[in-house]
């Protein structure tokens, strides 16, 4: 079966605390794209969760193929 593949546009507080890290522990998600403003956030954001985008720009998350 394929994975789901994520992609999270305005990944705030709420998701990074409960959304991203539930979703982390289904081994069928993979994590494809996250935005966000903030660039330090969102690097970090992506580092955590291995999101293989990630831009400030909501577009290039839903270019990446969600």
């Amino acid at each position: 079966m394929p994975k789901i593949r994520v992609g999270v546009i305005g990944a705030g507080s709420w998701a990074v605390a409960s959304h991203l890290p539930n979703l982390a522990k289904d081994k069928d998600v993979e994590f494809i794209g996250v935005s966000r403003k903030g660039a330090e956030m969102l690097e970090k954001i992506k580092g955590d969760f291995n999101f293989q985008v990630a831009s400030e720009n909501y577009q290039d998350v839903l270019d990446a193929g969600i």
